[in-house]
């Protein structure tokens, strides 16, 4: 018996395929003749190329799906955008029709007495912006009285006494607007 034997259901010296004599010095494993040993390398081939042309073909299956679904996929987007842009409409044109009032409409020249008093009223922002009530309550420069604090729901407002004396019809600072106002 040979050391290495031929496969199953060969016949030793003989092709497996075609049982043709197999030359001197063939491969006992193989047990092919170098016509069926040929053949059988092009099946081989041809099998290798069958399956890369199908991978190829899935390949190129995969990018025909992604260019029909590009367009699909862009208009979604498109239309998203658009839409959170209809909902921001209303937003955008009410902050182009609001007319924020100026805190300040021109400069006014103030005595000694109306400098003093708006500095008070500095002071007294500076605390109610911190939490604090206006103690002790400042007295008005111009009639010595005490200024007029109330208290609303969530707001605190101080008012002069009496801004008639500086020539006005109203100064007086609150918790929701923290710069002086004065009101001719």
């Amino acid at each position: 018996m040979s050391p290495n034997p031929p496969p199953s259901g060969a016949t030793p010296g003989l092709c497996r395929v075609c049982h043709a004599q197999l030359p001197e010095g063939a491969d006992p494993q193989r047990s092919l003749c170098p016509r069926c040993d040929a053949l059988d390398a092009l099946s081989e081939f041809e099998t290798e190329q069958r399956h890369q042309a199908q991978r190829q073909a899935a390949s190129q299956d995969r990018a025909h799906d992604w260019k029909r679904w590009r367009p699909v996929i862009l208009g979604v987007v498109i239309a998203l955008s658009l839409f959170v842009m209809a909902i921001r409409i209303p937003a955008l044109t009410d902050s182009l029709r609001a007319t924020e009032k100026p805190m300040r409409r021109g400069t006014w020249n103030t005595d000694a007495r109306t400098d003093e008093c708006i500095n008070l009223l500095w002071r007294v922002s500076g605390r109610l912006q911190k939490g604090l009530a206006p103690d002790p309550i400042p007295i008005c420069p111009a009639s010595g009285q005490p200024f007029d604090v109330r208290t609303d729901a969530d707001d605190v407002i101080v008012r002069s006494p009496a801004p008639q004396l500086y020539g006005l019809k109203e100064i007086r600072v609150s918790k929701r607007r923290p710069v002086p106002e004065l009101i001719r």
